[in-house]
């Protein structure tokens, strides 16, 4: 790899091992091994894909959705996005951009939406009725909080009681919500609050696992980095919060045909020195494990998800080289 005075050029190279990584489903989801697992992602415009000022067009907003579309459908599993919301469906690789964001909404709103179908924030009467009465869905990816931030949890208490009268048998993973930059005690207030009341709903039968994108998603709240504004991810960010999905759904999904891995992705060739380098190898196959074999000082990657960060200290030729294998073989 050649490296010029203000950018390094990178070549990357996957090799073969033979290594075994076990998930075991916690349940059997409804139409398992007839229909696709329906999943909604559900919340406001973490989910949606929006921030302040934001100039893209709704096509172009994939937030972490598509990068968990890849992760799962590449790891074998049949899965269909849900939600009235569209956005994303211009984005390259496509992927199902069916989505629940609503941009600015409340957990307040967010439960009289799902009640009502209408949602106050635009006026508008998303549904007629119910919103999970014409969006039904098998798992529920629900972050919410963030707007009119407090750490009062009765209305998250009240979408839970409104999913279990929809269904008993939906599975939800929510989230303890990200931070904002500046770190905020009242985001870390809200989360310990909240994850007493899912504590207390497991306890009683409740189908719920939490998930935590504060601190456990390895997110750095800082804008340019990881935070585009002070409440909303960059791509980078919505990596790492696709990377925690991921990982709880594997243990909530059927498990998805095993097949030797093949590697999907284009690496990215180019990083600029002393800036932040990321590049997320995806692989098709499950279980797939990753590993570098050869990188320059100070590169990482992430053993389960494949996810590369760098910040490159010098330029110079670099060579890099990845193991992805799983049980039934390995691609180079």
């Amino acid at each position: 790899m050649t490296v010029s005075k203000n950018k390094i050029l990178r070549k990357c190279v996957s090799l073969k091992v033979g290594l075994l990584y076990l998930i075991i489903p916690v349940i059997l989801l409804p139409g398992d091994g007839f229909s696709s697992i329906k999943i909604m992602p559900l919340g406001d415009s973490i989910t949606y894909d929006s921030y302040i000022g934001d100039p893209r067009l709704p096509g172009q907003k994939t937030g972490y959705r598509q990068l968990l579309w890849n992760l799962l459908t590449n790891a074998g599993y049949d899965v269909d996005f849900v939600g009235s919301q569209l956005s994303g469906q211009y984005a390259l690789p496509a992927f199902d951009a069916n989505n629940a964001g609503f941009p600015g909404i409340s957990a307040y709103n967010l439960a009289n939406l799902l009640e009502t179908g209408y949602w106050y924030n635009t006026g508008e009467q998303v549904t007629p009725g119910p919103y999970f009465d014409y969006y039904p869905a098998d798992v529920i990816l629900l972050h919410i909080g963030t707007n009119m931030l407090s750490v009062n949890v009765d209305d998250v208490e009240r979408i839970l009681d409104i999913i279990d009268d929809y269904s008993l048998s939906t599975q939800v993973i929510i989230a303890r919500i990200i931070d904002r930059v500046p770190h905020s005690q009242t985001v870390t207030a809200y989360n310990n609050a909240l994850e007493s009341l899912v504590n207390m709903r497991i306890i009683d039968g409740d189908l719920l696992t939490l998930v935590d994108m504060e601190e456990g998603a390895g997110l750095k709240y800082v804008i340019g980095y990881d935070m585009v504004d002070y409440l909303h991810p960059l791509s980078f960010g919505y990596e790492r919060m696709a990377n925690v999905w991921f990982g709880a759904l594997v243990n909530i999904l059927p498990e998805p045909l095993w097949t030797s891995p093949n590697i999907l992705s284009t690496p990215v060739t180019q990083a600029i020195y002393g800036f932040p380098y990321h590049y997320q190898v995806q692989a098709r196959g499950f279980p797939v494990n990753y590993q570098l074999i050869t990188a320059p000082n100070g590169m990482v990657i992430e053993q389960e998800s494949g996810l590369i960060d760098w910040v490159p200290a010098s330029t110079g030729n670099y060579e890099i080289r990845i193991k992805v294998s799983n049980s039934l073989g390995s691609d180079t």
